[in-house]
């Protein structure tokens, strides 16, 4: 038997020992089906194991618990890969599931807006049919208030170019203000800057 056999021995022990109340209580809650790879707390104890292995292993200068240490180290490593891909698979399932649902509810409201537009296309319909079987009286009045009606939205839309066309104006004439207060600015600061060059060349004379 090697010299650091039993040291190691006792770490592996000591280990189990602390593991058995966490391997009780995995298999009272049967997490993920039984599927101890992927519990988290048994994922955290054996990242735990490998280093207290890697410590004991430098220590007891053991290479067989380093190598169990890098072993356990690279499995806890692709376990939490694999735990994150499947997080990432089913926040991506899930994100497909929503758009589907919204494209579902969207499709609805595109049906139920068709069959409202179909129903006030017919309604139009018997309202045109019944239009048409009025005096002609009734149809030079609804002529009249349709010529109306497109005159006051042609002085609408004459008063709204107006309009437009006055703020552009008050806008540039905003704008030239604003270049000329600008101007006088940089004028007052290049005199200020002129003067008082000017005292320093009258001071550099005068000493």
């Amino acid at each position: 038997m090697q010299i650091n056999t039993l040291p190691r021995a006792a770490v592996n022990t000591s280990l189990h020992l602390i593991r058995l109340p966490l391997d009780a209580v995995e298999r009272l809650a049967r997490r993920h089906d039984g599927d101890a790879e992927v519990w988290p707390p048994s994922l955290a104890f054996e990242s735990f194991e490998a280093q207290v292995k890697t410590i004991a292993g430098s220590v007891l200068r053991d290479d067989e618990l380093s190598q169990q240490a890098t072993v356990q180290r690279a499995r806890v490593a692709e376990l939490r890969h694999a735990e994150a891909r499947a997080t990432a698979e089913k926040a991506q399932a899930d994100q497909e599931l929503a758009a589907k649902r919204s494209e579902a509810r969207e499709d609805a409201k595109e049906a139920r807006a068709e069959r409202d537009q179909a129903r006030r296309a017919a309604d139009a319909q018997k309202t045109k049919a019944k239009q048409a079987a009025k005096k002609s009286t009734a149809q030079r009045k609804k002529a009249a208030q349709t010529r109306a009606a497109k005159a006051e939205q042609e002085t609408a839309k004459a008063a709204t170019a107006a309009r437009a066309e006055e703020v552009a104006e008050k806008r540039d004439a905003l704008k030239e203000k604003e270049a000329a207060v600008a101007a006088q600015r940089e004028a007052r600061t290049l005199d200020a800057a002129a003067d008082h060059a000017k005292d320093r060349r009258q001071q550099r004379r005068s000493a």
